[in-house]
């Protein structure tokens, strides 16, 4: 039945992909939001739980959410609706209603013509399981390539809605795992190498090393806030500290003043900073600008108010 989804979901899904990928060769990543989300979890779990709840866990019960109605028994078929409208929530409370509406409608208009009810309940969950995911990527790109991602989702729903009606569900979430496990492994090994990474700044009179936190366990016992001792693990937001010794950068003062210093810092991702002065130099100033000529900083001034920055984003990378 409806073999044309099958092909029409798998040319909509290519279409797309081929899409995205001429544009993303080129421009930022379009899943910019799925990011910030992924990082979190990632900070808290580790990286590796966190692709195996995308890769594994997450198709399986998105698919009893969304596809539980392809065996085309009523009772599975108000269950999904139910499931349905309630995950559609996550986008906004509004499509909650309008998708129980909408399904119910179905199931009363078709409940004695199984065909156009399977064919109604396609479409709808297809349409559900697109708008579901629209949080995974972001509308500033522009509103063409944001309908596109969607279109990209919509199709994925009408392979997988062919599957469970042809066969059963076992097929759909084997899809899903496929699609969502190369994505979440291929994110794995990315954030495991940006994990790993060093960057190092190093002349006569210092050594400065920064790692990426992308996991709680990478962050050291203790920090160091101060900057008395020659070498010094920090914190980036630390950085206010070595700053209130030179608040008068702004006009090239090699004189300690009195400043106002605010750091002005974004929660994630975290660096860690270790700072080693060389050869007996205290030379904090030639430091702290050599982290603002790499990017890692920035130093806003107005007044007698020093700002730092975070500038940094090790997952850019990815």
């Amino acid at each position: 039945m409806f073999r044309w989804a099958l092909w029409w979901g798998l040319g909509l899904m290519v279409t797309c992909l081929v899409i995205l990928t001429i544009w993303d060769s080129s421009s930022d990543d379009l899943g910019g939001p799925i990011m910030d989300i992924m990082y979190k979890f990632i900070y808290r779990f580790g990286i590796w739980p966190v692709v195996i709840f995308i890769g594994v866990i997450a198709p399986v019960y998105e698919e009893l959410v969304f596809r539980l109605w392809g065996n085309g028994k009523k009772w599975t078929g108000y269950t999904s609706i139910a499931l349905m409208a309630l995950f559609s929530a996550s986008v906004g409370w509004w499509l909650m209603p309008v998708v129980l509406a909408a399904g119910i409608v179905v199931m009363l208009v078709f409940r004695t013509d199984r065909t156009k009810r399977l064919f109604a309940m396609m479409l709808l969950s297809s349409l559900a399981f697109a708008l579901m995911h629209i949080g995974n990527y972001d509308p500033s790109v522009g509103l063409p390539l944001f309908i596109v991602a969607v279109i990209h989702k919509f199709g994925m729903g009408l392979v997988a809605s062919y599957l469970v009606i042809n066969h059963n569900i076992l097929w759909s979430i084997g899809l899903h795992i496929l699609n969502n496990g190369v994505m979440a492994i291929m994110f794995g090994v990315g954030f495991n190498m940006v994990a790993n990474e060093t960057t190092t700044i190093e002349t006569d009179s210092y050594r400065i090393t920064m790692k990426p936190v992308l996991t709680q366990n990478q962050l050291p016992d203790t920090y160091t806030c101060g900057w008395e001792n020659d070498s010094v693990y920090t914190d980036i937001s630390c950085l206010s500290y070595a700053a209130q010794s030179m608040a008068v950068m702004a006009n090239n003062s090699d004189t300690s003043s009195s400043g106002v210093v605010k750091s002005n810092w974004k929660e994630h991702p975290l660096v860690q900073i270790r700072v080693e002065m060389l050869g007996g130099s205290r030379d904090w100033n030639s430091a702290v600008r050599a982290m603002e000529k790499e990017g890692w900083i920035s130093i806003d001034t107005v007044g007698d108010t020093l700002t730092i920055n975070n500038t940094y984003d090790p997952l850019l990378s990815l």
